[in-house]
C-alpha cells in the first residue's frame, strides 16, 4: 500500500524532464516500459504528470495479453534504439541486443559487475550523451 501511495507522487529523476523532452524535439518516440502491473493507474498519472506528453506509450510488461509478455518482448517488438533500466535482471536479458543498452546506476547494483557491452549510466546527461554518440540527433 505504501508504494502505490508514494509511487504517484515521487517527483521525476533530476535531468529526466529535459532529456526526454531534448529526445522528442530531435524526433524520437520516448517509450515507458515498467514491470509494475500492480501500480497501472498510479503510473500512468505519474508520468502525465511528470513528463506531459512526451511518453505517450507506456507498457505494462506482465499485463499485455493472454501470454503476458516480458519487458524483453516488448522491447523487442517496439525495436527501440537505447534501453536504459535499472535492474540488473532485464540488463542482462537485453545483453546482445541490437540497440544500446544502459544500466542505470542505483544502490541496489552499484556493485554489480556487468558485461562490457552493457554501459552504466549515473544521470540523465550520461544517457543523452550515449544518446548522441549513437547518432540519433538529426
Amino acid at each position: 500500500k505504501f508504494m502505490r501511495e508514494v509511487g504517484e507522487f515521487l517527483p521525476a529523476v533530476e535531468g529526466a524532464k529535459d532529456v526526454i523532452s531534448y529526445f522528442v524535439e530531435n524526433g524520437d518516440e520516448v517509450i515507458a516500459v515498467t514491470a509494475r502491473k500492480d501500480m497501472v493507474e498510479q503510473t500512468q498519472r505519474c508520468l502525465n504528470r511528470e513528463f506531459d506528453e512526451n511518453i505517450r506509450r507506456v507498457y505494462f510488461a506482465g499485463l499485455m495479453g493472454e501470454n503476458r509478455v516480458t519487458k524483453y518482448q516488448v522491447i523487442k517488438r517496439v525495436n527501440a534504439g537505447l534501453i536504459v533500466d535499472d535492474r540488473v535482471e532485464y540488463i542482462l536479458q537485453y545483453n546482445g541486443f541490437w540497440g544500446r543498452v544502459l544500466l542505470y546506476n542505483m544502490r541496489w547494483n552499484e556493485e554489480v559487475i556487468i558485461p562490457d557491452k552493457i554501459g552504466r549510466v549515473c544521470d540523465w546527461t550520461m544517457i543523452k550523451e550515449e544518446r548522441i554518440k549513437l547518432g540519433f540527433d538529426k
